[in-house]
């Protein structure tokens, strides 16, 4: 259906009125995919009561995607955590801007008490299957790692808005600085594969272009220095259908592993 000059003009200033009011239009198909993931188990823990309870009333009338009809699972991993009950306080401390005292357990079992810091976000391994916080340590420009399973206890540190924001500015300069790029390259003949490829890659920051001299897919992949176990574990994955570009320690890390799996078969059966 193609619409004239002026239900264009009329559309544009509709969606102009309502960005400026902060109103955010979702289409049906949005709808049905929130819906959808209410329906988890653990979804009432990721957001406040009431507004679980808002977001059933709101949807109540929407469909669901019937995922089993297209979709068998198989050889599923187990999984440690989809929920963590430090999530919605730090989620708060988070969105208040705020600082935290922080009691942990270090992976050598010593017990870690009351450490001042900031947080910056919460992350959920994909190789590990668990949950993860960011934290700034305050007096230390060092950026932790620490699984929500080994935190003992959470307070809420109120902070003038000039140390959250100057920690901000470390944060960011620090996570820049873990932060690895690599090229994945798609071989001309497995183009065809592309969606499966790109699949596999989807929980990382990334741009494609296709080579049109070569045939080839340039997939350009951004990621933390403790997600390269899982970049490689990828690539394995995919084989003969990719080749990793412009990022040498990984390049040496796939030619040891080939190498290793070679040896294995060194000997005659």
């Amino acid at each position: 259906m193609k619409l004239n000059l002026f239900e264009k003009i009329h559309n544009y200033g509709v969606t102009t009125r309502l960005l400026e009011s902060q109103v955010y239009p979702i289409t049906k198909t949005e709808k049905i995919w929130l819906n959808t993931m209410l329906a988890h188990p653990a979804a009432p823990h990721f957001f406040a009561p009431e507004t679980y309870q808002k977001l059933l009333t709101f949807l109540k009338d929407t469909d669901t995607l019937q995922l089993e009809k297209v979709f068998v699972e198989k050889a599923k991993s187990k999984v440690k955590q989809f929920y963590h009950e430090w999530i919605p306080k730090l989620r708060r401390i988070i969105l208040n801007k705020n600082g935290l005292m922080l009691s942990c357990e270090t992976k050598n079992g010593a017990i870690i008490k009351d450490q001042a810091g900031v947080p910056y976000r919460l992350e959920f391994s994909m190789v590990r299957k668990e949950w993860y916080l960011i934290w700034l340590l305050h007096g230390d420009s060092k950026l932790l790692t620490t699984p929500l399973r080994l935190i003992h206890n959470i307070t809420e540190r109120d902070i003038p808005d000039w140390e959250y924001e100057r920690s901000e500015l470390v944060i960011s300069h620090l996570h820049e600085e873990r932060k690895q790029a690599v090229t994945i390259e798609v071989l001309p003949e497995y183009t065809g594969e592309l969606q499966r490829i790109l699949y596999a890659f989807s929980c990382f920051e990334k741009t494609g272009r296709l080579d049109d001299d070569t045939g080839a897919y340039h997939l350009s992949i951004s990621f933390l220095d403790q997600d390269s176990e899982y970049v490689l574990s990828k690539v394995r994955f995919l084989g003969k259908r990719i080749k990793v570009l412009g990022n040498p320690r990984l390049q040496a890390r796939m030619l040891e592993s080939a190498k290793k799996a070679l040896e294995r078969y060194a000997e005659p059966l």
